[in-house]
């Protein structure tokens, strides 16, 4: 990873966050669910999927992390620009200004109130994660994965490229592929209608959804 040091704990949080939204599920009664999630929040979702198959219906992952390519490090701008940030003494509005103009294809999208919004939330926990976050590698369990699989990325993403999703196209055994032009890798946000139809359209084939609908 480069000139960021080690963290402290040799436990990956992908590992540790997942087991966590497991408890939540319990204790809010949920025993089987979709699980949609976007980049490290993908990454979770793919490792409850492996572990705890009898609680997930279907999966969608926008850009996900936890599967790295073999020649990774060098990383994308945005995962560096991330790590960065992230190392920090104390955030910086400027920088967060220009993370967020990664995270889409499109400028006009880049608010100063979503600016804003980002800024101040990371002022309440900075560093959210550890620098750099040990993940945890998901490849080898990737035919872990049952469910059937939606993978939704932005052509243009900039921080878990779309280079990336064969792996995990090839690793899952029920999974497909859509891909957005002119969308970076906040394609739930970018590309709003285009992606709640995509995913609507996907869970229709769910249990879940079809007891939902009965």
């Amino acid at each position: 990873m480069g000139r960021f040091p080690r963290p402290a704990t040799d436990e990956p949080l992908i590992f540790h966050a997942a087991e966590r939204v497991c408890r939540a599920m319990t204790a809010l009664g949920v025993e089987r669910t979709h699980l949609v999630g976007n980049s490290y929040g993908g990454a979770v979702a793919m490792r409850i999927a492996m572990t705890r198959p009898d609680r997930v219906d279907r999966v969608v992952l926008m850009a996900p992390g936890g599967v790295l390519p073999e020649d990774a490090p060098p990383w994308p701008v945005g995962l560096e620009h991330l790590f960065a940030y992230m190392a920090a003494e104390k955030p910086s509005r400027e920088e967060m200004a220009r993370f967020v103009r990664l995270m889409v294809h499109d400028q006009a999208l880049a608010t100063d109130a979503l600016i804003d919004e980002r800024y101040e939330a990371s002022l309440r926990a900075h560093p959210e994660l550890p620098v750099p976050p040990h993940f945890g590698d998901l490849t080898p369990d990737l035919h872990l994965v049952s469910a059937p699989t939606l993978l939704v990325w932005g052509r243009e993403d900039q921080t878990v490229p779309l280079s990336w999703a064969s792996t995990i196209l090839q690793g899952i055994p029920d999974a497909e592929l859509r891909v957005l032009p002119h969308c970076c890798h906040w394609v739930q946000y970018e590309k709003a209608p285009e992606f709640n139809h995509i995913v609507r359209e996907f869970l229709r084939g769910g249990a879940a959804a079809t007891a939902q609908e009965e």
